[in-house]
């Protein structure tokens, strides 16, 4: 079992991970062009694709935070007028069992 310091400074650095994952476009690194998450081309289309969204969401985190098993992604705020989406991802770390959640601010 971690210390809850330890435990608290591995939770930021995997939440500190999905967001360098999610902000990253894919393409957008020259030697790792298939790095990031595909929800970009997605913010500008309708409500309908929250599913896709969804489901990009759950396979660049699965790709690229192995540390992690992402147990559910919800989508607490879109506005595909603005591009605007809030994004909470609960998560299990693979080495310990302990939960942690992610709470993304407005990717636009």
């Amino acid at each position: 079992m971690m210390l809850k310091t330890e435990f608290s400074n591995l939770l930021e650095d995997i939440n500190q991970s999905i967001d360098v994952i999610l902000f990253t476009r894919k393409g957008e690194k020259i030697f790792e062009p298939e790095f990031g998450c595909g929800i970009w081309e997605l913010l500008d289309r309708g409500i309908e694709q929250i599913p896709v969204l969804i489901a990009s969401i759950y396979d660049a985190l699965n790709r690229w935070e192995k540390r992690i098993r992402v147990d559910k992604v919800k989508i607490n705020f879109f506005n595909p007028n603005t591009g605007q989406v809030s994004i909470e991802i609960h998560y299990t770390v693979r080495d310990s069992n302990e939960r942690g959640v992610y709470r993304g601010g407005n990717l636009s």
